[in-house]
């Protein structure tokens, strides 16, 4: 170990002894090493374990006995997803961390998955990359929330460790209902929409684009800061959206979707999507008392795409932002419920999701609350 101007090189043993990690000190007993990968170029891989943090129960996992007196039975969940076998086990004491979790905004690991090919085959380490940031943000987006697979270990085919990454993707705190579009009960449901997002997600260009757009999503759906970043968040997500889906994919010119103003361009995705764009009094009655107000102010009759729009637009470019967009009580909260909801709807309309989701556009209501999606 070589210090210098607060800089170590950190030599290892064992397997990995021929790596050097560069590392960080902040006083005598605090620091921190940037991200590291350890293991020859080349490696294949036979198995790899991930350690997920903040995960909460997967209400599909069976019960398992550990098979040794004294040790605590674990649940497992597992599915073969686009060509690889998933083996989820929730600790074992996890019912008592969790309840501690969640009220402490801590992070722990609560989750250990195994994975492998379907087909038994070896793979490489950028495999095993491209499969772990699928599996991050597939989950997250379902939950609403960052979770984390973090520290993927790799083996060999005779059970030696051969690989390791030593990063932790960004986690949010535990939460005891996720605020996601998955409620946690739909078991079948989730299966079926890993089946369609992990493979959305390693497959580039799409995936680069899918990833993107659930970042936006996932930082406007959890339920922190000022409810104004959320809108403009989850609306760049939004833009993102149309920009590609209208012009990158073709269906017009760079031209004709600049002549568009933004409420035009939402509508058309969210009809060529089948995703309704009324507004429901009951569902959003500030939106609904505003559409009322401008009707008559702007001569023509609002709908959700319009609402949307011109709220984030009053954020963001504002004229006389009082009277315009804090008139109306929860109207910014719904404005965000609604945004989100458009933004998720559209992603998976995007990857084919076909099974129930929770409607991010109510404030109100159970946590448990499905409905199909508005496609067939």
């Amino acid at each position: 170990m070589t210090l210098g101007h607060r800089r170590l090189n950190l030599g290892l043993n064992g397997a990995f002894k021929a790596n050097q990690i560069e590392a960080y000190q902040r006083n005598w007993d605090e620091g921190w090493i940037n991200e590291a990968e350890l293991g020859p170029p080349g490696v294949r891989i036979a198995k790899a374990k991930l350690h997920w943090f903040n995960l909460p129960r997967l209400h599909g996992a069976h019960r398992l006995q550990s098979g040794r007196p004294g040790d605590a039975d674990f649940f497992r969940w597992e599915g073969v997803v686009a060509g690889w076998v998933l083996r989820l086990d929730r600790r074992p004491d996890y019912e008592a961390v969790w309840a501690d979790l969640h009220e402490s905004e801590k992070f722990l690991m609560t989750h250990v998955m195994e994975v492998e090919r379907a087909d038994g085959s070896d793979y490489g380490a950028g495999d095993l990359r491209s499969l772990v940031l699928a599996l991050h943000m597939a989950f997250s987006f379902a939950l609403g929330c960052h979770v984390a697979p973090a520290l993927p270990v790799a083996y060999d085919r005779s059970g030696r460790v051969v690989w390791k990454q030593w990063a932790v993707p960004h986690c949010d705190p535990a939460r005891s209902i996720t605020p996601g579009w998955w409620s946690g009960l739909q078991t079948t449901d989730f299966d079926s929409y890993l089946q369609l997002a992990v493979p959305a997600l390693m497959n580039s260009p799409l995936g680069e684009r899918l990833q993107f757009q659930m970042m936006f999503a996932i930082s406007s759906i959890v339920p922190a800061g000022f409810v104004e970043q959320r809108i403009m968040i989850g609306f760049a997500g939004i833009e993102h959206f149309t920009w590609h889906r209208l012009v990158v994919d073709r269906q017009m010119t760079k031209s004709v979707y600049r002549s568009l103003d933004g409420h035009e361009r939402l509508r058309k995705v969210l009809k060529m999507a089948s995703v309704p764009h009324s507004i429901d009094p009951l569902v959003s009655p500030a939106l609904d008392s505003f559409a009322k107000a401008e009707l008559a102010r702007q001569g023509r009759r609002l709908d959700a795409a319009d609402v949307a729009t011109q709220i984030r637009n009053r954020l963001v470019h504002p004229t006389d932002l009082p009277g315009l967009v804090y008139h109306i009580n929860d109207l910014a909260t719904e404005a965000w419920a609604l945004t989100r909801h458009f933004l998720t709807l559209l992603i998976l309309n995007t990857i084919g999701y076909r099974g129930s989701y929770r409607n991010l556009s109510r404030l109100t209501g159970s946590a448990h609350e499905v409905a199909p999606v508005p496609w067939k």
